[in-house]
């Protein structure tokens, strides 16, 4: 009798240690989310790893120098979220973990970084020595909205705006200042080829039959172009000329 107890106490352990590993076994790792800004939210897309069934995502926020905090769960099936809670012209982290039935939890996948800024442009049209005038263009659920603003020096490129379609203004402001104005002379640009000719005004060849060819700048009379000079919030400078543009 001692010997069946002690083959039954035997299998017995055997079968839990079979048992416990399997459900203390983790969720597997995710892969980083693949995000986008579109104006107003940040959207998150991913896919689930091969396994067991998987209950929710836990999803992580956090900006730069800071610590991942929790944001939201949503059903692990949904494959996508979206946060509303964020402001243009910041970088933001995520990156999620995954929660099994059983209640264990995956280690954080790898973060992805999207910044909130990065939808608009800012071109410079040109102006005078006092007044310059810039086209600022948002990105805003998915449609463009262009609008034209006109500053002096010291002022802030941008302004808030009602625009058709939007029930609230858009912020069209930047963080960028109209430093100063200058007005520059500059050369026409680029190079013309003129064919050379012998006494007789016949093409001169190369041995190979080719004719020769000289290069020239154009000729043409300077034009003014008006320069811009802006400084954005954290000290940088740009210098724009009229038609160039730039992504804060």
């Amino acid at each position: 009798m001692v010997r069946v107890a002690l083959v039954m106490l035997g299998l017995t352990l055997a079968l839990v240690a079979l048992w416990a590993p399997g459900r203390a076994q983790p969720s597997p790792r995710p892969a980083a989310p693949l995000a986008r800004f579109d104006g107003t939210q940040v959207h998150l897309a991913w896919r689930l790893p091969a396994g067991p069934g998987l209950e929710r995502v836990i999803i992580y926020r956090r900006q730069e120098g800071q610590s991942f905090g929790e944001v939201a769960q949503v059903e692990a099936e949904a494959l996508a979220w979206s946060d509303s809670a964020v402001s243009t012209g910041q970088t933001w982290e995520y990156c999620l973990a995954l929660r099994a039935p059983t209640g264990s939890l995956s280690e954080k996948s790898a973060p992805v970084t999207v910044t909130t800024g990065a939808t608009q442009r800012l071109r410079f049209r040109g102006g005078s020595m006092t007044r310059g005038i810039f086209e600022i263009s948002s990105f805003v659920q998915g449609r463009r909205y262009d609008e034209t603003f006109v500053h002096a020096a010291g002022e802030e490129i941008g302004d808030l705006r009602r625009v058709e379609g939007q029930s609230a203004p858009l912020d069209f402001r930047l963080g960028i200042k109209l430093v100063a104005l200058r007005v520059e002379t500059a050369a026409p640009q680029g190079r013309t080829r003129e064919v050379l000719l012998d006494e007789r005004g016949q093409p001169l060849k190369h041995l190979g039959g080719a004719k020769l060819e000289l290069a020239l700048p154009i000729k043409g009379e300077l034009r003014e172009r008006v320069v811009a000079e802006l400084e954005a919030k954290d000290g940088r400078r740009f210098t724009l000329i009229e038609g160039e543009g730039l992504a804060p």
